[in-house]
């Protein structure tokens, strides 16, 4: 039997006005996804287009964690860091839009998501965050890569 899930969507570069999507009903049989109103298995998805993301912190109205905004080739999204951190704003955003930050930043965002320990998450989650609070992105990589440095240097490495 197959089950069926709605999702909602909260913005793509193709949203109607105020960045909101109705949700989305679909089928899924294992990793095949199926339109509900098709008989068969949907199309490939068009590629998405690729934009350049701004995020800053502000604090948002209750129960709002994040907002976004698509223009074109940008994507702005504020998130109240004391209801979602600066990893999970960009994790979460990543699901409607594809974007990038730039080479370094795009790392550390796939290398949060890919950890598997919490103190290891929490770490890149707090280089985004500083990036986020008006740091210049290449110094505080570079005040990162100098403290691993030191604790490899004092651990024996």
């Amino acid at each position: 039997m197959k089950k069926r899930t709605t999702l909602p969507r909260l913005c793509a570069s193709t949203a109607p006005s105020r960045g909101l999507i109705p949700p989305v009903d679909f089928q899924t049989n294992g990793h095949t996804a199926y339109a509900a109103t098709t008989a068969g298995p949907a199309a490939a998805p068009a590629p998405r287009k690729l934009v350049t993301a701004e995020f800053t912190q502000a604090t948002l109205p209750a129960g709002v964690k994040l907002a976004h905004q698509c223009e074109d080739d940008r994507l702005i999204a504020m998130y109240d860091p004391a209801k979602i951190d600066a990893l999970d704003a960009r994790l979460l955003s990543n699901i409607y839009v594809d974007y990038t930050e730039g080479d370094q930043l795009d790392r550390i965002r796939e290398m949060g998501r890919e950890a598997t320990g919490t103190r290891t998450r929490d770490l890149f989650a707090a280089v985004l965050d500083a990036v986020d609070n008006g740091d210049d992105a290449s110094i505080v990589i570079a005040q990162v890569v100098d403290l691993f440095s030191q604790v490899r240097a004092e651990a024996g490495e």
